[in-house]
């Protein structure tokens, strides 16, 4: 059975750790499209960036898993890798169709980022930290 009050509190901080992710990547995302880094590799190194961050943040504060093993730390870069796979070509198929002004990079970037938030979430809350598999 679900516990409602669990998954409020785990929302919740997820929605905190995921603003405070999105805030960072953003900032090299830009950056680095700024310095003439292609969309593509501007998007897959700022993701990368944040995976670090959002992994401890995720496992510390968000579902209070007390210890960091291999297993779990494989299954959170499998997850993030496969998203970031998917996030990257959304994002420059989006870019390609549209066009790769700074409105539309910017208006991308966030529309990307909030579906892809949403695979994560299910993807850490059932794969990475399932109580079945911790």
């Amino acid at each position: 059975m679900i516990n409602v009050k669990v998954l409020k509190h785990e929302s919740f901080r997820f929605i905190v750790v995921g603003v405070s992710s999105v805030v960072i990547d953003f900032v090299f995302y830009m950056w680095l499209i700024s310095t003439g880094v292609p969309t593509y590799f501007s998007r897959g190194v700022s993701y990368f960036i944040v995976l670090f961050y959002s992994y401890l943040l995720n496992t510390h504060y968000t579902f209070s898993i007390g210890k960091i093993s291999k297993s779990l730390f494989f299954r959170y870069w499998i997850l993030y890798l496969l998203v970031l796979i998917f996030n990257v070509t959304l994002n420059e198929l989006l870019l390609l169709t549209f066009n790769k002004s700074q409105y539309a990079i910017v208006l991308i970037y966030f529309f990307v980022t909030s579906f892809t938030a949403i695979i994560n979430f299910k993807g850490i809350k059932h794969y990475v930290f399932s109580k079945k598999i911790i």
